[in-house]
C-alpha cells in the first residue's frame, strides 16, 4: 500500500489498511525531505513543504490514529528527528525547525500518553552524521 502522507485522508487510508490486519502495534514515521536554501534565500514554498512533510504528517496521522483508536494497546510511536533539529546546520533552517518540531511534538505526545491506560509510548531518534578527527 502506498500513501501519500501529506494528503487529507492519509490516516484514514492507513486506518482502513490497518483494521483489516487487526490494528497497529507501532507506527514508524520517517519520511522527510530536504529543500535546502539559507533562510534569506528560501521561498515560502520550500519552507511550507519541508515542514509540512516532516513534521505536519506527523501530528496529523498521529491525531487521527488516536482519535479513532486505531493503535493498540502498549502501541510504540517512533519519530525520526535528527541531529539538525538539536544542534541547527547551516542552510537548513526549514529541516532543522522541523526536526526540532518533531522533538516537541513527541514531549507534548508523551505526556498525553502518561494518562492514557493504554500503555502507549513515543520516542523520537536524531541519527546524524559524525565526523572522525
Amino acid at each position: 500500500m502506498t500513501v501519500d502522507i501529506t494528503s487529507d485522508d492519509a490516516g484514514k487510508q492507513i486506518t482502513e489498511a490497518a483494521q483489516k490486519r487487526g490494528g497497529l502495534d507501532s507506527i514508524i514515521h520517517n519520511a522527510g525531505v530536504t529543500r535546502d536554501k539559507t533562510l534569506a534565500n528560501m521561498d515560502e514554498k520550500k519552507w511550507d513543504m519541508v515542514i509540512d512533510i516532516n513534521l505536519g504528517s506527523i501530528a496529523r496521522l498521529n491525531r487521527y490514529l488516536l482519535d479513532n483508536d486505531v493503535l493498540k494497546d502498549n502501541a510504540r510511536i517512533v519519530c525520526v528527528s535528527s541531529i539538525s533539529g538539536i544542534a541547527g546546520n547551516l542552510g537548513q533552517t526549514n529541516y532543522a525547525t522541523s526536526k526540532a518540531g518533531v522533538i516537541g511534538l513527541v514531549n507534548a505526545t508523551a505526556k498525553q500518553l502518561e494518562d492514557n491506560a493504554k500503555g502507549m509510548t513515543i520516542n523520537a531518534v536524531a541519527p546524524g552524521l559524525l565526523k572522525r578527527k
